[in-house]
């Protein structure tokens, strides 16, 4: 059995496991055009999901495991500003010209897919996290009343 925090800081490598495994499944012709959503994904948002990992990681490791569960929920919040400010400053070393109007719709477009697949890899936790604690291999702490 694992513990929940121990799901959940495993489920945080999700999009990585799942966009290589999508990539072995395309090989032999299964959800082909899926894995080239999940693969494009990655390249795009490969190193600032890497980079923001790395700067929250010493963050998650010291919260407790309902602390860290709630924040696992609102991260693609965070990793959608991780993607806007890197993919803005990829635009500013990439060109001489910058107008505010396209890093504002680079910003924005860039968020908002962020968001999506961000979303997408939570709920899958979610829903691996539900089937695992269904058959007993997750072990969640007991609530404790308040009086207790």
């Amino acid at each position: 059995m694992i513990r929940k925090k121990t799901y959940y800081l495993a489920a945080l490598l999700l999009p990585i496991a799942l966009s290589l495994l999508s990539v072995a499944c395309a090989q032999f012709g299964v959800l082909r055009d899926f894995s080239r959503f999940l693969l494009g994904s990655l390249f795009i948002g490969g190193i600032p999901y890497l980079l923001t990992l790395l700067v929250f990681s010493i963050a998650f490791f010291r919260l407790d495991e309902n602390k860290f569960v709630f924040y696992c929920h609102f991260a693609p919040f965070v990793m959608a500003l991780a993607f806007g400010v890197s993919a803005a400053v990829i635009m500013m070393i990439n060109e001489r010209r910058i107008y505010i109007a396209d890093l504002f719709h680079l910003f924005i477009i860039g968020g908002l897919y962020s968001l999506l697949v961000g979303y997408f890899y939570v709920l899958l936790a979610a829903i691996i996290f539900k089937l695992l604690q269904s058959i007993k291999l997750i072990y969640v702490e007991p609530h404790r009343a308040f009086y207790e």
